[in-house]
C-alpha cells in the first residue's frame, strides 16, 4: 500500500494544486488504512502506522506524520524515539523532550540510554532554551548515576554540555572519562581534540590528542581535517592548507571546504595575496553548496563561520 501511494504521489506532484492533489490521494489511503486496522494484529498495526507516518513525512505533512507516529508509539513505546525526532524537527522540541523523559522513566535499563541519546540529539541541534536543557537535567543525572561507564552516554552528554550549554570544562571531563574507558578510539579522540582546540590555551593538548588519533586510526580525511584546523589556530597556516588541499574534492564534506576557506582567508589577511582571497571565496561557496548549514556545530565553530561569512561579504567583488 505504501509503495502504491508513493507512486501516485510522485505523479501528483507534477500537477497543478499539488498540495490539494496530495491531500486527496492521501485521504483515500487513510480511509483504507483505518478500515483495515480492525483486521490486523498489533504488529501489523505498528507496521501500518509507521508506513503511513513515513508517507506523510515524505510529502511534507508533518502534523499527520506525528499523528500516525503517536498511534504507533502507543503500541510500541520505543517508537517514541522517532516521534520525538519528528516533533523536534518541526519546532516542537519541548514536546519531544517531554515524551523522551517519560519514556526514560518507564524504560528498562537496556533501553534507557537510547532515550537519553535522543534527548541529547535534540539539544545539540539549533539553540535550545535554557529551560529545555534544565528540564532534561534530572534525566542526565539519573543516567550518570546508574550508567557511569556507558561510553555513548558520556560522549552525548559531553556534546550537550559544550554545544548547548557552553560548559567547556565539564565537556572535557566527560570526554576524558570516555577516553579512559575506551583509549583506542580515533573518533572519540578526534572529538576531544576538536573541543580542546576551541580553547587557545589548550592547543598543544589538542594537537597531541589528534596526533594520537591519527596514530591509532590512520591518515583519514576526518582526522587530517581536525589536525589542519588545529595547525591553523597555532599559526601554521600553510601546513594546514597543504593538508586540506589533499582531502578536498568537489563533493567533499562541507566542513573540509569551510576549513580550507578559513585558512585561505587567513593567508590572504597575512600576505594580501589576492589569489588566496579568490580561493577562499570559492571554497566557502562549495562549503555552503555541500550543506554547511546542516552541520552540528560547537559554539566556537558557529562564531567562526559567522565571522568568515561577514569578512568575505565585506570584500565581495574584490578580485
Amino acid at each position: 500500500m505504501a509503495l502504491a501511494l508513493r507512486s501516485r504521489l510522485i505523479n501528483g506532484r507534477d500537477q497543478e494544486n499539488k498540495q490539494q492533489t496530495i491531500r486527496d490521494l492521501v485521504n483515500d489511503f487513510v480511509q483504507l488504512a483505518e478500515k483495515s486496522e480492525n483486521r490486523l494484529n498489533d504488529t501489523q498495526k505498528i507496521e501500518l502506522h509507521v508506513a503511513m507516518a513515513s508517507i506523510f513525512n515524505g510529502v511534507e505533512m508533518p502534523g499527520d506524520a506525528i499523528a500516525w507516529y503517536r498511534k504507533a508509539a502507543e503500541l510500541n513505546p520505543m517508537l517514541a524515539l522517532k516521534l520525538s525526532q519528528v516533533l523536534a524537527k518541526n519546532g516542537r522540541q519541548q514536546e519531544g523532550v517531554s515524551i523522551l523523559i517519560e519514556g526514560y522513566q518507564t524504560a528498562d535499563d537496556i533501553n534507557k540510554i537510547k532515550y537519553v541519546s535522543a534527548i541529547c540529539n535534540i539539544l545539540t541541534v539549533g539553540v535550545p532554551s535554557r529551560e529545555l536543557v534544565m528540564m532534561a537535567e534530572p534525566v542526565f543525572q539519573s543516567a550518570l548515576s546508574n550508567f557511569p561507564n556507558d561510553i555513548e552516554l558520556l560522549v552525548n552528554l559531553a556534546n550537550v554540555r559544550y554545544v548547548a550549554e557552553n560548559r567547556f570544562d565539564d565537556a572535557v571531563a566527560l570526554y576524558q572519562e570516555a577516553r579512559r574507558l575506551l583509549p583506542n578510539s580515533p573518533g572519540l579522540l578526534n572529538n576531544l581534540a576538536t573541543i580542546l582546540s576551541d580553547e587557545p590555551s589548550m592547543l598543544d593538548d589538542a594537537l597531541a590528542t589528534i596526533n594520537e588519533a591519527i596514530d591509532k586510526g590512520g591518515k583519514v580525511p576526518t582526522l587530517l581535517d581536525t589536525k589542519a584546523v588545529i595547525l591553523a589556530k597555532m599559526g601554521r597556516r600553510k601546513e594546514a592548507k597543504d593538508m586540506l588541499d589533499n582531502i578536498v574534492h568537489s563533493n567533499a564534506d562541507a566542513r573540509y571546504w569551510w576549513h580550507l576557506s578559513e585558512v585561505e582567508f587567513q593567508l590572504f589577511e597575512a600576505e594580501r595575496n589576492p589569489t588566496y582571497l579568490k580561493s577562499a571565496k570559492k571554497s566557502f561557496e562549495l562549503a555552503k553548496t555541500n550543506g554547511l548549514d546542516q552541520q552540528i556545530l560547537t559554539p566556537g565553530e558557529t562564531r567562526r563561520i559567522s565571522e568568515l561569512n561577514k569578512k568575505l561579504a565585506q570584500l565581495d567583488g574584490t578580485n
